[in-house]
């Protein structure tokens, strides 16, 4: 009697020894650091198994040491889907922890058994984000002021300051625009030409956008005595790249002006086409062309203007601009081409 009951007690005695070396090297395991499991814990509520198997991956792949642990912690949450949890973790590859989705360590805090045994871990307290000391504002510009020498209607030289704002706060894109020129001849004949000019542009997709413009321009020697162009019309970007751009824009136009003080107030429809050609040539040198052309029923108008802006420091450059306007049919006694040439200190904020 007693032979036959030594192997059964021999064999009670391994199974008893083996147990408790298995519950010995679970107490030693490194514990899994809590802000791992919070995926898993959270995924654990729901009653979306595929949302649990991929925070099951996700949380494997940013800890691949800790596997069996994290393996054992989610089928203690969710034990009616062990089967699962285990095939996923046995078959399935580990998925690249996304930036939104992704467990992160915190430190070296490591996770606290709970008293029921589970071991499941206290999520540890993460903190906040750092965020970026110098986030780009959505606000830019420019003021320029220099000297300006004319001819065409008039042979004359001056001084001319313009600024340039802009908020762009995707997909949207704000400008707003304006110059005054005072000039004078030997003769003491002045001229004066203010203009100010708002724009928006309104993205549709990466590379196309529609946009809405409007022009003021009050010139004494143009021979009117105001004009106000209005246009809305679709825009794209033919190349858009970190040195290069080239913007293309038309659309229907409306034209209202008046001739001279005592005359009445017109409006004509017509059309504008503009192209926008910007090269940074290299970190200090920019080259730019702009071509207008505006044209209805009455009348025809041409702009073209190519500027040199050179980095002087951080935020000062000089410009060196060419411009050419041509208007056809004018009234009596003014010329159809204007020239401008201008050389400025350019201050961009």
């Amino acid at each position: 009697m007693l032979k036959r009951q030594l192997p059964l007690t021999l064999a009670l005695i391994f199974f008893a020894v083996l147990g408790a070396f298995a519950q010995s090297t679970r107490a030693t395991e490194n514990p899994v650091p809590g802000a791992l499991l919070g995926t898993v814990i959270k995924s654990a509520k729901g009653n979306d198994i595929a949302a649990f198997q991929r925070a099951l991956r996700v949380t494997i792949a940013a800890a691949p040491e800790h596997k069996r642990a994290i393996l054992r912690h989610a089928v203690g949450l969710r034990p009616d889907w062990a089967a699962e949890l285990l095939l996923t973790a046995l078959f399935d590859p580990p998925l690249p922890p996304p930036s939104a989705d992704a467990p992160r360590l915190v430190g070296t805090a490591a996770a606290t058994p709970s008293p029921g045994g589970q071991g499941l871990a206290q999520q540890a307290p993460q903190p906040p984000q750092e965020t970026s000391a110098e986030e780009e504002s959505p606000w830019s510009g420019e003021a320029e002021l220099g000297g300006i020498a004319r001819s065409g209607n008039t042979e004359n030289l001056g001084v001319s300051a313009s600024a340039e704002v802009i908020y762009e706060a995707a997909p949207w894109r704000h400008i707003l625009s304006g110059s005054f020129d005072y000039l004078e001849t030997r003769l003491a004949t002045e001229e004066q030409a203010i203009e100010a000019e708002y724009q928006f542009n309104y993205d549709l997709t990466e590379r196309t956008f529609v946009y809405g413009l409007t022009h003021y321009e009050d010139d004494r020697f143009s021979g009117f005595d105001y004009e106000i162009t209005a246009s809305a019309g679709l825009g794209t970007r033919v190349i858009d790249e970190e040195s290069m751009t080239w913007t293309l824009a038309a659309g229907p136009s409306v034209r209202v002006f008046r001739e001279d003080d005592e005359g009445a107030t017109e409006a004509v429809p017509g059309a504008r086409l503009n192209s926008d050609f910007v090269w940074q040539i290299s970190e200090t040198a920019k080259l730019a062309n702009e071509t207008e052309l505006r044209f209805d029923s009455d009348r025809s108008e041409l702009e073209n203007e190519t500027s040199l802006t050179l980095q002087i420091v951080e935020s000062l450059a000089g410009r060196f601009s060419f411009t050419a306007q041509y208007r056809s049919p004018v009234p009596e006694d003014t010329d159809e081409l204007d020239t401008t040439t201008k050389a400025s200190l350019v201050y961009g904020f």
